[in-house]
């Protein structure tokens, strides 16, 4: 239970900042979160460019 609780919390604040490294913003965050795939597709082929680190 608490690894799942841990993963999930990791894989939040993945997205969030992915997002944030592509300059996007919250909702971004939560299409990242919501639909992994789907939102990789649109940041890696649609007009995003990359502008910063995710650390």
């Amino acid at each position: 239970m608490i690894y799942a609780l841990i993963s999930f919390l990791i894989q939040t604040i993945f997205c969030f900042k992915l997002a944030k490294a592509f300059g996007k913003g919250f909702f971004m965050g939560l299409v990242l979160m919501f639909t992994a795939g789907l939102g990789r597709v649109i940041l890696g082929f649609g007009r995003s460019r990359y502008v910063g680190s995710m650390a």
